[in-house]
């Protein structure tokens, strides 16, 4: 009998992303709730964000797998970096698939999500090919409040993993799953079918548990 292993992940949605606007950054971790974003928030090039004397807010960047620690200021968000005015800036560069993600309303619906335009292509052993390739063992995944997942892996035998993000107001939740403690085993091939389509990712030979939220990001 195939079995299925069920992750009930208990975190709560948020609102992450205008369904106009395509993400730029990913908001890592954030000192004062007063600045108006929460972890794992996804933010449009253009918006504004005042931190005090003191606060910090760090940062992924998804195109340029650019991470920033900034300091005080007022911070702009870019689409590769941000401008930050009165404030600190500490950057570093992290492992991630930037450039692959898309914004394309025609091929998703009207929907607004993030698409991926790569599509697989048969390899030799009979495997399709990853769309993405994550950089950390365990993927985190943001979509509509109520979506469900199967990661089915292709390349061996074993139980499809299920998860789901909770029922909740706002237009976009998370789940990351290093919080159920959840982990794909570095080089293994998965299959994620969601809501609307399915996506092969790879997880890189030296994936780590702990990877920057950057690199383990798929925006539904």
């Amino acid at each position: 009998m195939k079995k299925t292993c069920l992750l009930t992940l208990l975190f709560a949605t948020c609102s992450l992303a205008t369904e106009a606007a395509q993400p730029s950054a990913i908001v890592n971790e954030v000192s004062d709730p007063k600045v108006g974003v929460q972890p794992m928030e996804l933010l449009p090039a253009g918006t504004r964000l005042t931190l005090s004397k003191g606060a910090s807010l760090s940062l992924g960047y998804l195109k340029s797998c650019r991470e920033e620690i900034i300091t005080g200021g007022t911070v702009i968000i870019g689409t590769e970096a941000s401008k930050v005015q009165g404030g600190t800036v500490t950057p570093s560069q992290t492992d991630c698939d930037g450039g692959t993600l898309a914004l394309s309303a025609a091929e998703t619906g009207q929907s607004g999500v993030v698409a991926f335009r790569r599509p697989p292509k048969p390899a030799a052993a009979g495997l399709p090919e990853s769309q993405r390739t994550l950089h950390g063992t365990s993927p985190i995944l943001v979509a509509s409040p109520g979506s469900s997942f199967k990661l089915t892996r292709l390349d061996s035998a074993g139980a499809p993993i299920v998860v789901g993000i909770p029922s909740a107001k706002g237009k976009l939740g998370a789940i990351d799953m290093a919080k159920a403690g959840a982990a794909l085993p570095p080089g293994s091939l998965y299959r994620i079918d969601g809501p609307g389509h399915s996506l092969v990712i790879r997880i890189a030979n030296d994936a780590r548990d702990g990877a920057a939220p950057v690199g383990r990001l798929i925006v539904w």
